[in-house]
């Protein structure tokens, strides 16, 4: 609260002295730094999707603040980036992957540090849980057995093999949750939706049915596979087009001449 002091004091002559001080506020109240971010990974590329990461701050309001710094930190503990202010603490931050001179970031891990000076002479620092800059898209290749294949119970190119590779990513990457393919047929329906959890498998099997279990009709179709990061950034695959063909296989037949004598002897 606010208290006063006074000094006084009386000479041996009897004269009396005094000095009075005021309006001293003594505030023994703590006041911690807490900072929260809404987005671990983000991936600053323009793309309307985790482009940033915005940093709450939580603070004691109940006592003044003089002044504050922060930095931004990479993964070595340098500092990338400062902010400063003085009066009161800001609510937020938002760290948009770019330096002091406003050059883009490279991968890697970030953290913000915050500093603030207080009337009362607190002096605490606030640390920011990591957050991930992360540019790399997911990356997978398909490639398919055979172009055509016949799902008609023939024993012969019944199914098709696709087999898939995933390309190993950085090591500050951000984690892909799922991966999705889907089977379109050439009038841009889905036939078959595959669905992987973390990494996709190395390989699939069609057998030329639909979702329903019904063979798929002739024609081409359409196989591509699919993620999205915890970062906002998308991989998909190259098409693999094949073909379902079902028709039977005609087979003539015709003779050369109607009748003929095989030799017995040479004929001159």
């Amino acid at each position: 609260g606010i208290n006063s002091f006074r000094q006084a004091s009386v000479d041996r002559a009897g004269n009396k002295g005094s000095v009075d001080v005021d309006n001293l506020l003594l505030l023994n109240k703590p006041t911690p730094i807490a900072l929260t971010i809404d987005n671990a990974y983000f991936s600053p590329n323009a793309d309307g999707i985790k482009d940033t990461v915005t940093i709450a701050v939580g603070a004691n309001d109940q006592v003044k603040v003089n002044a504050w710094t922060a930095k931004l930190l990479n993964g070595k503990g340098q500092t990338v980036r400062n902010f400063s202010g003085k009066d009161s603490l800001p609510k937020t931050f938002v760290i948009d992957g770019k330096d002091e001179a406003g050059k883009a970031l490279p991968e890697e891990v970030y953290k913000l540090t915050l500093n603030a000076m207080y009337e009362n002479g607190n002096n605490p620092t606030g640390n920011s849980p990591g957050m991930t800059l992360d540019l790399t898209k997911p990356a997978i290749r398909v490639a398919g057995e055979y172009p055509v294949f016949s799902p008609n119970g023939d024993t012969f190119k019944d199914t098709l093999l696709l087999r898939q590779t995933v390309s190993p990513e950085p090591a500050v990457a951000s984690p892909v949750p799922t991966w999705d393919a889907q089977i379109i047929g050439a009038d841009g329906k889905k036939v078959r939706t595959f669905i992987w959890r973390g990494l996709p498998d190395d390989a699939i099997i069609w057998d030329g049915r639909d979702t329903a279990n019904n063979i798929a009709p002739d024609g081409s179709y359409t196989y591509q596979a699919s993620a999205t990061d915890l970062a906002g950034n998308v991989g998909i695959s190259a098409p693999v087009v094949m073909k379902v063909d079902n028709r039977p296989t005609a087979v003539a037949i015709r003779a050369g001449r109607a009748a003929f004598a095989p030799a017995t002897e040479s004929q001159f």
